[in-house]
C-alpha cells in the first residue's frame, strides 16, 4: 500500500487509470493520473504522484456516478450515472487543462452500470463506446465526433434483467455482457455499428447474479464473478468452464487482469482484494485489507506495477505490486562461516568468525564469484570464538560487535585497517540471541531471553557429537529449537561510541521468544523476529506440540514486531508499531518456524523475513500481508540479508 486518496464525500464506485499515465511529461516533471466517480455525484481527476485531486467536477452527474472509463488513447472519458445519462468528456489536454464535457446522452431508462470503449484493434474505423444499464439495455454509440455522438445499435436477444458489467476482447471483435440473470452473453462486434443479431455464445455456469467480467490480455480467457463470491474462468474460443476461484466471502464486485495475463485481481463486498495465479487457478496473495467497507473496483495500470481500488468507505487506495526474482549470484565460497552482512551504496561488507577479518566487496554490473574484496580489516585481540558466534559489522564500517554468552564485545574500526581491543557490554541475564547496528553506526541493539544463563558451548558439543555428518549441528550451528523455550524477551539499546545503555530500562516483551533484530535503513524502526509464546496454550496445542517436538523447542507461531524509535533532543524512546504473524489474514502459514532474520526496504514499505525453515518471504508493511509466496534457494540456514540502496535487490548469505 503506497497511498490513500481522500476527497470524495461519499462512497467511491469506480476508478480508472489514465492510459498515458506512464509517459506524460510536463515541462518540469512527469505525472501519473487517474479518475474516480462516486455516490457524491463527483468525478475527480487525481495526480497520483502527489496523491491529491487535480480537477474536481462536483456535479458531474445529477445522481451517483456508477462507472468511468478512458478510451485507449486517453483523449476521451465516458461516465455513466444513476441519472440514466452517458456523458463524454474531452481529456485531450490533460494534465495541463481541465477536461470539458462535450456530450450528454440519453437512451437508458435506468442507471448505467457498464461502460467500455472498443479497442482500436477493431477493424472498423471510428471510436465506439458501449453502455449497459439496469434497464437491461445495451447500446453502441459512435463517438468518432465526440461532440455529435450517434446511437448506432441496441443489442437484441440478450439480457433478460439488469446489466451490471461489459467487457470487450483486446482485438475489439467480441463483447461480453453480464448481469442479474446469471448468464454471460458474447456478441460479435467486428462492426460495432452492426453487432450480431443474437449472442454467438452463452456462458451458463453461475447460479447467482454476475457483477463483473474481464477478458485476459490475449483474449483467450474470460473471468466472471458473482454474488456467491465465486470467480469462474472460461475459455473464450469454446465456452469451456476452466474452473472456479473461491476465496471471497461475499459478492465479487470487480475483476481485472494484469497486463501480462498471469495475475487476476478481484475486489469484493467482503472489503478485501485478492490476487490470483491464473495458470494454476490458485490464490497468489492477499487478502489485502485497507478499505473498511466494500471494495467496488480495483484496476491495474498499463504497466501492471500499480493497482487502484475504490471503496464504499469514501476512499481510494493506491497499491504497488512487488515482484521478486532470485538472481542466484554467489560472491565467494569461504573456509569459514560468514555471519554478518551490510550493503553500502557501492560495497557489500562481510565478517568471518574463525579468522577475525572483515571484507568489503565492490558492487558492479559484473558482480560474480570472481569479484575480490577491495578492503580487509584485522580485528585485534580476536578471541577463540566458536563458529556459532553472532557477529555484526556496522553499515558505516565504524564498529564490529560479537556475542559471547550474555556479553557483547565491541570493536571500533579505524581507517588504517586495524581495530583496537574490544569493549565488553554487560546487562543481559541470559544468552544474547542477536545484535544489530543502526545504519548511522550510533546505536547497537541487542535481544535476549529474560531468565537463567544458557551454556551454549555444552549444547554445541552435545549436538556436534550426536549430529549426522554435514548437518548444521555438525558444523557448529546452534538452532533456536536446541535452546530452552523462552516466554519473555528483552531488547536493549546501546550507544556504540561509549557502550552505555540508551534506554532507562530494557524493553520486555511477554509471550515472545525473540531471536533476531535489525534497524530500518533510516533508523526510525527497529525490527525483532522470533516466535510467539502463548502463556497458557490449550491442552490440545500443548500435547500436539510435545508430540511433534520431542525434546525440541518447537515454534508453532512465528512473529515479527516493528518498533518505532523516537528521538527528542537527547532523549530516546521506543514504542511498539506493528506485529506480523506468520499466519496472515488469509489463513495460510508462510514460514513455519522461527523468524531468524529481518530487513526493511529503504522506503519502509516492504519487510523481508527469513525462517529457520530456510525460506524467505516479503511482506507489505502497511497491511501486514505477504507480497509473494516463500522463496527458497539456500541449502543451509540464512546468516544475513540486506536490501540494495534502490530496493531492487535483496542479498542473502
Amino acid at each position: 500500500l503506497v497511498g490513500e486518496l481522500r476527497a470524495h464525500q461519499d462512497r467511491v464506485f469506480t476508478t480508472d487509470f489514465w492510459p498515458e499515465n506512464t509517459a506524460v511529461v510536463t515541462p518540469s516533471k512527469s505525472i501519473s493520473l487517474a479518475v474516480s466517480g462516486g455516490y457524491d455525484n463527483q468525478i475527480i481527476f487525481w495526480d497520483l504522484g502527489k496523491k491529491r485531486p487535480l480537477y474536481v467536477f462536483e456535479n458531474a452527474h445529477s445522481s451517483w456516478v456508477r462507472r468511468v472509463r478512458f478510451n485507449e488513447t486517453g483523449t476521451l472519458l465516458a461516465s455513466g450515472g444513476y441519472d440514466n445519462r452517458l456523458r463524454i468528456w474531452n481529456t485531450t489536454n490533460l494534465p495541463n487543462r481541465r477536461p470539458t464535457l462535450v456530450a450528454n446522452l440519453s437512451g437508458h431508462t435506468d442507471a448505467i452500470n457498464g461502460l467500455v470503449f472498443v479497442p482500436q484493434a477493431n477493424p472498423t474505423a471510428g471510436e465506439f463506446v458501449i453502455s449497459g444499464g439496469r434497464d437491461g439495455v445495451v447500446i453502441v454509440w459512435d463517438v468518432t465526433n465526440p461532440q455529435q455522438p450517434i446511437r448506432r445499435a441496441t443489442l437484441q436477444n440478450g439480457p433478460t434483467d439488469k446489466v451490471y458489467d461489459l467487457a470487450v476482447s483486446p482485438n475489439g471483435r467480441l463483447l461480453a455482457v453480464a448481469g442479474a440473470d446469471s448468464v454471460i452473453y458474447l456478441y460479435d462486434i467486428t462492426n460495432p455499428g452492426f453487432p450480431s443479431s443474437s449472442p454467438v455464445r452463452v456462458l451458463d455456469g453461475h447460479t447467482t447474479e454476475v457483477n463483473s467480467i474481464a477478458f485476459s490480455p490475449d483474449g483467450t480467457l474470460l473471468a466472471s464473478g458473482d454474488d456467491a463470491g465465486r470467480i469462474i474462468l472460461w475459455r473464450v474460443a469454446t465456452g469451456e468452464n476452466l474452473g472456479t476461484l473461491a476465496g471471497h466471502a461475499n459478492w465479487i464486485l470487480s475483476l481485472d487482469f494484469h497486463p501480462e495475463g498471469q495475475i487476476l485481481a478481484s475486489a469484493s463486498r467482503d472489503n478485501t482484494i485478492l490476487l490470483w495465479d491464473v495458470p494454476t487457478l490458485t490464490r497468489l496473495s492477499g487478502p489485502f485489507v485497507a478499505h473498511e467497507d466494500w471494495v467496488w473496483e480495483a484496476r491495474f495500470n498499463e504497466t501492471g506495477d500499480q493497482l487502484l481500488s475504490a471503496g464504499r468507505d469514501n476512499l481510494l487506495y493506491l497499491w504497488s505490486l512487488f515482484v521478486s526474482e532470485q538472481l542466484d549470484v554467489k560472491l565467494a565460497n569461504f573456509d569459514t562461516a560468514v555471519v554478518s552482512l551490510a550493503y553500502e551504496p557501492d560495497e557489500i561488507v562481510g565478517v568471518g568468525t574463525a579468522v577475525g577479518e572483515v571484507w568489503a566487496w565492490p558492487v558492479t554490473a559484473t558482480l560474480s564469484a570472481a569479484t575480490v574484496p577491495i578492503t580487509t580489516w584485522a580485528l585485534a585481540d580476536w578471541p577463540a570464538l566458536p563458529e556459532e558466534t553472532t557477529l555484526r559489522v556496522a553499515q558505516r564500517r565504524n564498529h564490529v560487535a560479537a556475542v559471547v554468552g550474555e556479553d557483547i564485545l565491541l570493536w571500533p574500526l579505524t581507517p588504517d585497517n586495524l581495530a583496537p581491543a574490544p569493549q565488553t557490554l554487560r546487562g543481559h541475564s541470559s544468552l544474547v540471541r542477536d545484535i544489530a547496528f543502526s545504519s548511522d553506526g550510533r546505536y547497537l541493539a541487542s535481544v535476549g531471553c529474560v531468565g537463567e544463563a544458557v551454556d551454549v558451548t555444552s549444547i554445541d558439543a552435545e549436538l556436534s557429537e550426536n549430529a549426522p555428518l554435514g548437518s548444521e549441528a555438525a558444523v557448529g550451528q546452534v538452532l533456536p529449537s536446541d535452546l530452552p523455550p523462552c516466554t519473555t524477551s528483552e531488547v536493549r539499546l546501546w550507544e556504540a561510541a561509549t557502550g552505555t545503555a540508551v534506554l532507562d530500562a530494557p524493553l520486555q516483551v511477554a509471550e515472545s521468544e525473540l531471536i533476531s533484530l535489525a534497524f530500518s535503513p533510516d533508523d526510525s524502526v527497529l525490527m525483532t523476529g522470533g516466535c510467539q509464546r502463548l502463556a497458557e496454550p490449550s491442552p490440545a496445542q500443548d500435547m500436539a506440540q510435545q508430540q511433534e517436538a520431542g525434546d525440541k523447542n518447537l515454534c508453532q507461531a512465528g512473529e515479527t514486531i516493528l518498533w518505532q524509535i523516537d528521538e527528542v533532543d537527547t532523549a530516546v524512546s521506543v514504542r511498539e508499531l506493528r506485529r506480523f504473524s506468520q499466519v496472515p489474514l488469509s489463513g495460510q502459514a508462510l514460514q513455519s518456524d522461527f523468524i531468524d532474520h529481518v530487513a526493511l526496504s529503504h522506503d519502509n514499505a516492504v519487510l523481508a523475513t527469513t525462517s529457520t525453515a530456510r525460506t524467505l518471504a516479503f511482506w507489505d508493511v502497511a497491511s501486514g500481508e505477504p507480497l509473494s509466496a516463500p522463496l527458497s534457494g539456500h541449502t543451509g540456514l540464512f546468516n544475513a540479508l540486506a536490501f540494495s540502496p534502490d530496493d531492487s535487490l535483496l542479498v542473502t548469505v
